[in-house]
């Protein structure tokens, strides 16, 4: 089969993630290496011509097109829970990643460091690198446009380590989010951690209090396969914990905030989290991932199957309602 091609930063936390994925499916695929000033975010090209651009986007397209093994469980259910934790991965677990590793000494440093050596292994010959401080001073200014402010940065740590440690309880009991086999939240979240860990701060934290958080993420560079996705009933009691901590209580607040900001062409918007006031520059970007993640939920929920297991007390339930009424 001809290879499909990857362009981006192949150091890059998306383009780890389609590499973890297209790795498990056992798909051939190469690089076409770009500098992190050069490429944004990860394309990839289809042996057919096809492109496409996103890691949500890739994975979709790809689990269509080589859905064995699977990675999303056939249950509904399951599948419209795993949409969500990638979801939550790419518009809000990121904003951690990003606050700890430009946020301050010594991850700073040592991140500007390494990505100019990226840099320089990857740009044209001859080309300029940039000094670690001219870099750090170019993701700070980014850092500020993606709603990761100084005012913010304790809100993102608490979030970052209440979901690692409900997360780690999880991992405990089974080897991945749904049971044997990974899923495409796995390979969304692991690639976010997989970040963290090589970083200082974050990275020590991790090791020190949420080791098989550690040991999963290491695993889903080349996954092993213990059996099929669990029932849900298996995974449910240590995993409902996630979706009414950090995913109902944070992020999907701050989201539906984001997008009704965008909605009325507004510059900033604020929203009340469980750490206090969250305040930023709209990202019109999240709003629009955000109404995909509730298509592709939508979809799910009318396959059937929540009423199962999400109570009209629970904070998610609501939100599930929305996205399914906007399919």
């Amino acid at each position: 089969m001809t290879a499909y091609r990857l362009t981006g930063n192949r150091h890059a936390p998306f383009a780890q993630m389609v590499c973890r994925y297209m790795t498990y499916k056992g798909l051939n695929f190469v690089w076409d290496a770009r500098a992190p000033g050069e490429a944004r975010s990860i394309a990839l090209t289809a042996p057919d011509g096809t492109v496409l651009s996103g890691g949500a986007e890739i994975l979709r397209w790809l689990e269509g097109r080589h859905p064995d093994p699977a990675c999303l469980p056939e249950d509904p259910a399951m599948a419209a829970l795993s949409h969500l934790l990638a979801a939550f991965a790419g518009q809000w677990l990121s904003k951690s990643r990003v606050q700890q590793r430009w946020g301050a000494m010594p991850d700073r440093q040592f991140a500007a460091e390494r990505l100019r050596a990226v840099w320089t292994e990857t740009g044209a010959p001859g080309a300029r690198v940039p000094a670690p401080q001219a870099i750090a001073a170019r993701m700070l200014d980014q850092m500020a446009a993606a709603g990761i402010e100084p005012e913010n940065h304790k809100t993102l740590v608490a979030s970052y380590r209440r979901f690692a440690l409900r997360l780690n309880q999880h991992l405990q009991h089974h080897l991945y989010l749904f049971g044997g086999r990974p899923s495409l939240g796995d390979f969304a979240l692991a690639a976010q951690f997989a970040q963290m860990l090589e970083d200082p701060t974050p990275g020590d934290w991790l090791r020190a209090k949420a080791p098989f958080v550690v040991a999963w993420s290491e695993m889903t560079q080349a996954p092993c396969v213990a059996g099929g996705f669990s029932e849900i009933d298996a995974v449910l009691p240590t995993l409902m914990p996630l979706l009414e901590g950090e995913i109902a209580r944070t992020w999907l607040p701050w989201a539906l905030a984001n997008a009704a900001s965008a909605e009325r062409s507004r510059a900033r918007f604020s929203v009340t989290l469980a750490d206090g006031l969250y305040e930023q520059a709209t990202d019109r970007a999240a709003a629009v991932s955000l109404s995909e993640t509730r298509v592709h939920l939508g979809r799910l929920a009318g396959e059937g199957g929540f009423e199962r297991w999400i109570t009209p007390a629970s904070p998610i339930h609501a939100w599930l309602g929305i996205a399914a009424a906007a399919a």
